[in-house]
Parts: structure tokens; C-alpha cells; sequence
């Protein structure tokens, strides 16, 4: 009954939307019985051929799913060719036995390097979005509808935020959202520099961590979380460092995970900062890390906190946590291509 062609869906979009748990996979992971089968809605860049067009589908597939039924509905900023890591809604899912919804709209098709330009886009996408859902909300009662969070890594991080500049934390009070989670920023983020300026942001209402060591336990208070590793080659790489020694290499001492041997050279350290970015971005599917570009390590116990959900028990996190690793690599097994012949031929018979 959907009214989006799977087809049009792109394969970053049916990625999303199959990257979901079934209520016996919730039950199985939390010892418990889910309230509700976790919604899926995402719209592919040629679903439609405007943002408009593309955000009134995602309205409509929200209302024909029940997503406004949910406790908690996650808005999610893609990355240039649509890919958003599910893993926050995963975890979600299951913190929330199901009664959680997912949304995410495509606004590129580039690898992100190329899509940089496409941001702007991004923004908007994502900013009508959000429009559309608060005023799609605005007759119901606040126990009767869904808290509205935000969530982007990497280039969906700097998209996503380029939907609230304007202010810190009072465009999330505009456009109906409650919490923000961004992880990986690049480095060129105004909302981000802005907010982290002198007087940019409220006290304790934007905090910036590089673990979830480091994550206060404010959740009242801090309305956004940013998730930034002091190693992650994307939040560093700038044009100045082609030329100008970077900060995070004249600090003493430096932060965890930079190397303390290191020495800037001029062009050879932007260099092979690009070239880390690049390594960064290739993670083994299955075996979770955090450093560099890679937070999924981090990404289930921040993103609880970050989205202030239900504290799972120690038994629920260690299965959670074995069922997510073990998810990823099945799900990137299975994507893979087969060498064999997609048909196989009969030996042909002597002459």
C-alpha cells in the first residue's frame, strides 16, 4: 500500500528501510515483548522530482504507517548518495520495544566528496521536512503525539545542521524539535562553529564530546549532542593546513588519538589527512570501533543518552550490542556480489 515505488526507493534508501527489527527480534534482544513493529519512511532522490513533492510523499507514508502513533520519531539527515547509519534507530528501536519511527528524505545521488555542493539542498530537504511534521502535529496534544528528534553523520551532520542556522537552539524550538544528535561534523559547519563560539549557544545546551566518557549527565538541559572524535580526519581537514600548522598539532598536550610524534609539514600533512579521511570511511563490517571516522562503538550508549531513552539493563546492552555487530556483517555478506554465473551452463557435449 505504499506510495513509493521500492524501486524508487535507490539502494541506500532499501538499505534503510530493511535495516529495521521485527518485534520477535526486539523480544529476543530485550527479554521482553515489543509494544510495536519499529516504522521505516524513506523517499529516494527520484521519487519525485522536487523537494516538495519528495517531503509531501514522506507526509503521507508517515500518516499511512502511524508514525505520528509512535513515542519517538527520528528525522534523519542522508549523506550524499542517500546512506544514512541506522544504527541510532536500531538502537532506539529496540531501547523503545518498537514504538519508535524513522525518517529519512534523499536529496543527492554523489559519493559525499562530490556532493558537497548539494548541502544547501540537503538543508532545505531536511528543513521542510521538519515543517511539514510540526505542522502535520500542531492539533494534537502533547501526550498524544511523537517527540521529534534529529539525526546526520558526516556530510548528513553539516546538512542537517545547515537546517537550524539562523540560532543555536531556538530553530530547533521552530521547527518542533526536541533533541539533536550529529556525529562526525565536517570541519566547514557553520551552525556547529557558531554554536560553539563564545555566547553562541545557552550554557549546557549544545555539548561537543569525544567518548561517551565525556557526556554529562544533563539531559534536561543539553538539547543537542555532538559526537567528534579529536582523531577524525573529516571534523580536521581544511585548506589552511595545506599552508598553517593546525591547532590539534600545536596543542600540549595533544588530545587523545592524535599522535604525539607527529609533525606538520606543509601540503604533505593535508596530504595524508586526506588520505586517513579516505581510510576512515572504509570501517570491517561487523567489528565495531571508535577512532577516526568510525563511531559505531560509541553510536548505541551516546545515542541513548543524546535521545534520553530508556536505560537498557547490562544483560539487554551486551546482547544488543552482539546482535547489532553481528546484524552488520551478515547484512554486508549478503550485499556483496557472488563470483558464480547467475546462470549456470551445461557442459557442452563432445562433437
Amino acid at each position: 500500500d505504499s506510495h513509493i515505488p521500492w524501486s524508487r526507493l535507490g539502494r541506500q534508501g532499501r538499505r534503510f528501510i530493511t535495516n529495521t527489527p521485527t518485534a520477535e527480534d526486539i523480544e529476543a534482544v530485550m527479554g521482553e515483548p515489543a509494544i510495536a513493529e519499529p516504522v521505516r519512511v524513506f523517499v529516494g532522490y527520484d521519487s519525485a522530482r522536487t523537494a516538495e513533492d519528495r517531503v509531501a510523499l514522506a507526509l503521507a507514508e508517515l500518516r499511512r504507517t502511524s508514525a505520528f502513533d509512535r513515542s519517538l520519531l527520528i528525522v534523519s539527515a542522508p549523506a550524499g548518495t542517500g546512506y544514512v547509519n541506522t544504527l541510532p534507530m536500531e538502537v532506539a528501536d529496540f531501547a523503545l520495544l518498537g514504538d519508535c519511527a524513522s525518517v529519512s528524505v534523499q536529496y543527492a545521488r554523489l559519493p559525499s566528496l562530490l556532493a558537497l555542493q548539494q548541502t544547501p539542498s540537503g538543508a532545505n530537504h531536511h528543513r521542510l521536512l521538519l515543517e511539514a511534521i510540526k505542522e502535520e502535529l500542531a492539533d494534537r496534544t502533547e501526550d498524544a503525539r511523537p517527540r521529534v528528534v534529529v539525526y546526520g553523520e558526516s556530510l548528513g551532520s553539516w546538512a542537517g545542521q545547515d537546517a537550524f542556522i539562523g540560532s543555536a537552539i531556538d530553530s530547533l524550538d521552530n521547527l518542533g524539535v526536541d533533541k539533536a544528535f550529529w556525529v562526525g561534523t565536517p570541519y566547514h559547519s557553520k551552525w556547529r562553529i557558531d554554536a560553539l563560539a563564545p555566547g553562541g549557544a545557552p550554557a549546557g545546551t549544545v555539548e561537543q564530546i569525544n567518548s561517551v566518557d565525556e557526556l554529562e549527565s544533563s539531559p534536561q538541559a543539553r538539547r543537542v549532542t555532538l559526537l567528534t572524535h579529536y582523531n577524525d580526519p573529516i571534523d580536521r581537514i581544511n585548506a589552511s593546513i595545506f599552508l598553517r600548522e593546525p591547532d590539534w598539532l600545536t596543542e600540549k598536550p595533544r588530545k587523545p588519538g592524535i599522535s604525539q610524534s607527529q609533525e606538520w609539514m606543509p601540503v604533505l600533512t593535508a596530504l595524508q589527512s586526506i588520505v586517513d579521511a579516505v581510510n576512515a570511511t572504509n570501517p570491517i563490517p561487523g567489528v565495531f570501533r571508535a577512532t577516526g571516522h568510525d563511531y559505531r562503538l560509541d553510536l548505541p550508549r551516546v545515542t541513548v543518552q543524546a535521545f534520553d531513552l530508556p536505560e537498557p539493563t547490562e544483560a539487554q546492552w551486551a546482547t544488543m550490542m552482539d546482535r547489532l555487530q553481528t546484524d552488520e556483517a551478515a547484512r554486508a555478506a549478503a550485499m556483496k556480489l557472488s563470483d558464480k554465473p547467475l546462470i549456470e551452463s551445461e557442459p557442452a557435449e563432445a562433437p
